[in-house]
């Protein structure tokens, strides 16, 4: 099983789109990929919100995020919601 490829999907940006919101979310998703980098199995997917989601949660073993806004709500909140339960 250690060479099993493990999916990552990454979420991290600013509201609104372009604005740091107080964050240094270029540092923070430079950070986060050289982490996750560093597990040749890890294969990720990166977003800067949760547009989407439902395209990259259902192949994604995990998910990483690191918003300032906006945040999932509505139907987006719905397919996390599933995503959850089905484990």
């Amino acid at each position: 099983m250690a060479n099993e490829v493990v999916r990552a999907h990454v979420i991290i940006g600013g509201y609104p789109h372009g604005s740091h919101a107080g964050h240094d979310h270029d540092y923070v998703r430079v950070q986060a990929l050289s982490i996750l980098q560093q597990f040749e199995h890890v294969h990720a997917t990166v977003s800067v919100d949760f547009n989407d989601i439902e395209k990259w949660l259902p192949d994604s073993d995990f998910l990483f995020t690191y918003v300032a806004g906006p945040y999932a709500d509505g139907e987006e909140n719905e397919v996390l919601q599933r995503w959850l339960e089905q484990g």
